[in-house]
């Protein structure tokens, strides 16, 4: 049985206060790194979020998706577990180690047949905003950013 399941991590207000993003809440036009190595996957979300408004860029491993976040500076991360040279899980414990981008939301994508105890417990404490486990629709992944979103 596949598992599709959204988890949201609240920030506090105090998070809020401290969050250094470059725009937070999301809106229209926000822009999004998406790093997702699987080529279907990524173009399928690319096109979701581009068709609700964000400015997305791609990326297909966690360590091109560190060195575009200065370039780039987006409003939110969504970054796959299983990354190649950096993990989804791993990019979001590094930042949160960065005071410049320790309150850059990211969003960690689970592939359910991917999924095993070890990745499991570093998606669960990577501090991450929140999990979209797939496979998914395009409901949840809009869910997934609403709590982000003002229209």
């Amino acid at each position: 049985m596949q598992e599709t399941a959204i988890h949201n991590h609240q920030m506090t207000r105090a998070d809020e206060a401290d969050f250094q993003g470059t725009g937070a809440p999301l809106s229209p036009g926000s822009r999004i790194i998406l790093a997702e190595s699987d080529d279907l996957s990524r173009k399928r979300m690319q096109r979701i979020l581009e068709d609700q408004g964000f400015e997305v860029i791609s990326v297909t491993d966690g360590f091109e998706l560190i060195c575009r976040i200065p370039e780039w500076r987006p409003d939110i991360l969504m970054a796959a577990v299983d990354l190649p040279r950096l993990s989804g899980p791993q990019v979001c414990a590094l930042l949160h180690q960065c005071p410049d981008y320790r309150h850059l939301p990211v969003f960690i994508l689970r592939h359910a047949e991917a999924q095993n105890q070890n990745s499991a417990f570093e998606v669960e404490n990577c501090g991450s905003e929140g999990v979209l486990s797939s496979p998914f629709s395009t409901e949840e992944l809009s869910t997934l950013l609403e709590s982000r979103v003002v229209v």
